[in-house]
């Protein structure tokens, strides 16, 4: 679960490769997900500051114009190679999914059908073009998401996965958005917080 100590850890993290950061564009299209060196330093320096027991990290952004999704999926990416382990990323943003199109995959079956019991874990999660990086796209749910995340079965849905990968990856959107992002929020070790450089207001992010 996330804490206040990781996210201040983390976003220093990624503050350290501002590079990494600044490739990040508020919208991309299939294939355009580049493990830049910048990026795989990144994913290098986040790794050494969790702790053993920290396997989800999210990465969300005040809007959606703040570029998490794209810099989610090239973190998952860097992160895979880095660690040399199977690695999830899941796209919790189940109003405006990105994650599918960005990696070329089916956006159905995932999460939500996942969380609703209309498929297996196997059914949901999908393969990409990266080595030891899968996908579990956000699905098409039948219930208001906040309701989905809420319940009881997504915290057992998200052990389950933490014992079957050693890295989870999450966007669950924008958190000043989206009230189904904030419930995602506690299934996290981690939080990054990105912004758009020189968007954001000192009383936004406040």
């Amino acid at each position: 679960m996330a804490d206040q100590s990781n996210i201040f850890m983390l976003a220093r993290a990624a503050a350290l490769a501002a590079p990494a950061l600044e490739e990040a564009p508020a919208r991309a299209s299939c294939g355009e997900v580049r493990i830049s060196e910048e990026a795989v330093q990144a994913a290098s320096r986040i790794r050494y500051l969790l702790q053993p027991k920290d396997r989800v990290i999210a990465f969300t952004g005040i809007d959606h114009d703040d570029g998490a999704a794209y810099l989610a999926a090239q973190m998952a990416a860097a992160m895979a190679r880095v660690e040399q382990t199977p690695t999830l990323l899941i796209d919790g943003d189940v109003r405006y999914p990105s994650l599918h199109a960005l990696l070329g995959v089916a956006n159905s079956p995932g999460l939500s059908d996942l969380l609703e019991g209309r498929c297996a874990t196997a059914e949901a999660v999908h393969p990409t073009d990266y080595a030891n990086l899968q996908l579990l796209p956000a699905g098409v749910p039948s219930t208001q998401p906040v309701t989905l995340f809420c319940a009881p079965g997504c915290g057992a849905t998200f052990e389950q996965l933490r014992q079957d990968y050693p890295r989870i990856v999450l966007h669950p959107g924008p958190v000043a958005l989206s009230a189904e992002a904030i419930s995602l929020v506690p299934q996290c070790d981690g939080l990054i917080l990105v912004l758009a450089a020189g968007k954001r207001s000192q009383a936004q992010l406040e």
